[in-house]
């Protein structure tokens, strides 16, 4: 609590170089499905909570922004990736993950809802593994570099022989770095670890196994930050859209940053046993059901790069 009894919270990024502090009641807390808010966090949803009733200071450095939309700016650690900000000309939301205790911060809303991925609501009923996210041994991602026990595309050749379709394609917000995946993924699944809620800015890392020597980065790559000894978490250092988690025994990428995320539904939960107090009940909270909130959305114009490869981007005449 500060001097007159108001409440003070802190947090910031995986690397420490953003750190601030929130004097002043929070406003509400929500997730966010819409697909920018995806894209953004490379994740399923992204959870925010609103600072606009608060006095809001940076303690130490400041988010990179990018501007998403006509509407909106996204603030995010140059040097780590970490996703900080949400800031609309109503006000400036911060990622409950970047927290230092975001235990405290559960949320009572939902937007987006007509985004929201088919497989979400079960999350919560996958089986749960306890293992360390960030340690000296690849063994204990060993959950995650199974390969998938079935293709994620199958298409029909001449005859009714069943052949795998091999090539998934994504990228960030921004659309500098983007990918190009061949073979088939292993197994999708998301990890309730401290590290990975501060990659990701939210309150799990969502991951699926790539092949080795399967990802072309066809434009730029990721930036990296050293997350632990062996473990290097990739973003993209112009928009801050986490994307990837490599370690020695493979590399896996965020299934929020893939152009097409229909059939990529986790199969497991890793580091069970640190997930969030009420993660499991987030769904139960209202959606938010205001006109006036279609009515905005329906003047935003995205900056994102959209789910598709793309000959040149931004296109001509784009004001980013």
């Amino acid at each position: 609590m500060s001097l007159d009894n108001r409440p003070v919270y802190t947090g910031g990024c995986q690397c420490g170089a953003v750190r601030f502090r929130v004097e002043g009641a929070l406003g509400d807390a929500s997730v966010c499905h819409c697909r920018m808010c995806q894209k953004a966090s490379g994740n399923f949803y992204l959870p925010l909570v609103s600072v606009r009733g608060a006095k809001l200071d940076w303690t130490r450095g400041a988010p990179r922004r990018f501007r998403s939309s006509n509407a909106a700016w996204r603030g995010f650690c140059a040097d780590c990736g970490t996703p900080l900000t949400f800031e609309a000309p109503d006000g400036i939301a911060l990622a409950i993950a970047a927290f230092d205790h975001a235990e405290e911060i559960a949320p009572t809303v939902q937007w987006g809802i007509e985004a929201k991925l088919p497989y979400v609501d079960h999350i919560h009923e996958l089986p749960g593994e306890d293992t360390l996210a960030d340690t000296s041994s690849s063994s204990s991602r060993r959950s995650r570099l199974l390969p998938a026990p079935r293709p994620r595309h199958r298409t029909m050749a001449a005859g009714g022989k069943i052949m795998t379709e091999t090539v998934r394609t994504g990228g960030c917000q921004c659309g500098a770095v983007r990918f190009r995946i061949r073979g088939a993924l292993g197994r999708p699944s998301i990890c309730h670890c401290r590290m990975c809620q501060k990659q990701f800015g939210s309150f799990f890392g969502a991951l699926v196994t790539v092949p080795k020597d399967g990802v072309e980065w066809v434009r730029e790559e990721p930036s990296y930050f050293q997350s632990s000894v062996n473990i290097d978490r990739g973003f993209c250092r112009r928009c801050g859209t986490p994307l990837t988690y490599r370690q020695p025994g493979g590399l896996e990428i965020a299934i929020g940053a893939f152009d097409d995320r229909s059939d990529l539904a986790p199969q497991i939960q890793i580091n069970y046993a640190a997930r969030l107090p009420w993660v499991e009940k987030i769904f139960d909270a209202p959606v938010h059901d205001d006109p006036d909130y279609y009515t905005r959305q329906e003047s935003i114009i995205s900056f994102q790069h959209p789910d598709h490869e793309t000959a040149n981007w931004p296109q001509q005449g784009l004001k980013l």
